[in-house]
């Protein structure tokens, strides 16, 4: 499988992160000391945003793992150098210490299957809420069955998500590592599902799992600066 199908294959199913602006601070009129009411929306600020109970956040994380684990997985016919190529795709989540979960994402191209592997680390703190769910159409790329549907939850503005590639054509002998590293940071956590029901029970798990981490709601793009 050469390198340019790989990248064409990589490109036809990864999504373009959006850039968000900083959110603009809001003023007060009230007659308090400016180190004083400083420190009052700092200390309410925290307290806004600070994780429920260890138990509450494991709970939504299981609840978002059964909802992703299994279900985000699709799979698309894709041209490329004018022959038909079969492109699947699937997520879940591997671990989870506290709010921070561990994704493995893998992307299957060919009849010999190349592989490309991605692992993403993701605080759910640091994301926004409500997650958006809509229909994802590709170029050159067509669902083998049912349709595509994206769901995604942007990171804070400053924010980020590390993501490591692992690519192998194909299985590396015993004593040979797995070769392995930094891909560009993602702006939000991205899952794909082979229809829409599956997409909007994984939102509202994944909107649950955030909120109950302390992250921020971020109704509408059109709200930003």
């Amino acid at each position: 499988m050469s390198a340019r199908l790989s990248t064409l294959i990589l490109l036809v199913l990864t999504i373009v992160s959006v850039t968000l602006g900083s959110r603009a601070g809001s003023s007060s009129s009230h007659s308090i000391p400016v180190s004083t009411q400083e420190t009052t929306e700092k200390e309410g600020e925290r307290e806004r945003h600070k994780p429920a109970s260890s138990q509450a956040v494991r709970r939504a994380i299981e609840g978002l793992r059964q909802a992703v684990n299994g279900r985000s997985a699709v799979r698309n016919r894709c041209q490329a150098h004018e022959r038909e190529v079969e492109v699947e795709e699937s997520s879940e989540i591997l671990e989870a210490t506290g709010c921070s979960i561990i994704v493995k994402t893998v992307k299957k191209a060919g009849p010999e299957s190349e592989v490309l592997s991605f692992t993403l680390r993701a605080n759910l703190l640091d994301l926004t809420t409500p997650a958006s769910v809509e229909p994802l159409h590709l170029a050159n790329c067509r669902p083998e069955a049912g349709t595509l549907v994206q769901l995604v939850s942007r990171a804070k503005p400053g924010k980020s998500i590390r993501t490591t590639r692992v690519a192998s054509g194909t299985q590396p002998a015993a004593n040979q590592p797995v070769p392995e590293g930094e891909a560009p940071a993602r702006r939000s956590l991205t899952f794909f599902f082979p229809n829409a029901e599956l997409a909007q029970k994984a939102a509202k798990a994944l909107n649950r799992a955030v909120a109950v981490c302390g992250g921020e709601e971020w109704p509408d793009e059109d709200d930003l600066p």
